[in-house]
């Protein structure tokens, strides 16, 4: 048989066995985009979205208003259950159907129609092992099929920094546009009114039951006497007043601690220009090694945090951190400028091996 008869007898069978768009719009079947723009957001308010865009919550809510819906077999929220999928399906005697809580468009909507020896029977006839199974359930939870490209799982978000921004209003949270309550927001007081003072605290969002439970199997309770005098230190207004302090008084010394810098680094050093708290990143020229340098500074009392302690890799070893949260005294600049000398020392010491090899 000839390639455009083969061609023409898929079609025919294509045509006998599917209605055609039109003829199911003649009869009153909506398509997706019409039901959509036409009812979904025609009737419904824009703030309920979200119990739509959560296919596990809106599922819930069908079964409160007492609406049938297919069974639930499982949940998996997270990478390290996956490996519980083959248990979950043990509850399972036909087909089912695994599907993401935040899908885009249909995807990442797998059906099994049946189980059988050869495995899981798609619904395109093909066959898939558990493996394939835990596969696609992984690539859900890693975001793959999500609105977005988001992952179905929580954000920890360490705003410690936040409330020594240099300007007003501060820099926006990520929790401050957080809809479905998947942001953890971390801070505490640590950073703001004394390194001494251990007092933090959590806003969980949807996680607060994990989160009660996490505290309470990590420590059984927290120093009371501090919490107490922070809350007082907050309730009569003294926190606000503090913040505004010794916001002003960072902003000062950070221009301070550049100009020390700029007069005694080696030329070509690059310095960070933060707009809140009290650390300085530089990136010395790229012969300098700063664990090597904090060594040697070591000798000299004067300790540095070197780059490479901020990446998991060991990258950034021609940067460094400084603090200038303290009063910056003559002794602290005579400090920097013994970094710059020691950093400037390395730097010829590297060149002149470079041209002796030469």
């Amino acid at each position: 048989m000839s390639e455009p008869a083969v061609k023409m007898n898929w079609f025919q069978t294509m045509r006998e066995r599917y209605a055609h768009p039109g003829a199911l719009s003649k009869i009153g079947v909506l398509g997706m985009n019409r039901r959509n723009v036409s009812y979904i957001s025609r009737y419904n308010p824009r703030h309920l979205f979200p119990l739509v865009d959560d296919k596990l919550q809106t599922k819930e809510l069908a079964l409160e208003a007492g609406v049938k819906v297919p069974d639930l077999i499982g949940v998996i929220s997270e990478q390290h259950a996956v490996k519980e999928l083959s248990h979950i399906l043990q509850r399972c005697s036909s087909g089912f159907c695994i599907k993401p809580a935040h899908g885009s468009g249909g995807k990442g909507i797998m059906v099994i129609t049946r189980q059988s020896e050869e495995g899981y029977r798609k619904s395109n006839g093909q066959f898939a092992t558990i493996s394939d199974l835990e596969r696609h359930v992984s690539n859900i939870l890693a975001g793959l099929f999500s609105l977005g490209g988001r992952a179905d799982v929580a954000i920890i978000e360490d705003d410690i920094y936040g409330d020594l921004a240099y300007t007003q209003p501060r820099p926006l949270t990520i929790k401050s546009f957080d809809t479905d309550g998947r942001v953890l927001l971390c801070s505490g007081f640590s950073k703001t009114l004394g390194p001494g003072l251990r007092v933090g605290w959590l806003a969980p969002g949807c996680y607060r039951e994990k989160a009660l439970h996490m505290k309470y199997v990590s420590t059984g309770a927290s120093a009371t006497l501090p919490q107490l005098a922070v809350a007082e230190f907050v309730a009569k207004g003294h926190f606000e007043r503090h913040l505004r302090a010794v916001s002003r008084q960072y902003q000062r010394q950070r221009d301070i601690m550049i100009s020390w810098v700029q007069r005694y680094f080696p030329k070509g050093s690059g310095i960070s220009y933060p707009q809140g708290g009290f650390l300085l990143w530089v990136e010395l020229p790229a012969d300098v090694d700063c664990v090597r340098l904090n060594e040697r500074l070591a000798q000299h009392a004067i300790h540095v945090a070197p780059g490479a302690l901020f990446s998991a890799s060991g990258k950034f070893r021609q940067c460094l951190r400084l603090n200038y949260a303290f009063t910056l005294t003559p002794a602290m600049e005579e400090a920097v400028r013994t970094v710059g000398e020691l950093a400037r020392e390395m730097l010829s010491e590297v060149r002149e091996s470079s041209l002796a090899m030469k």
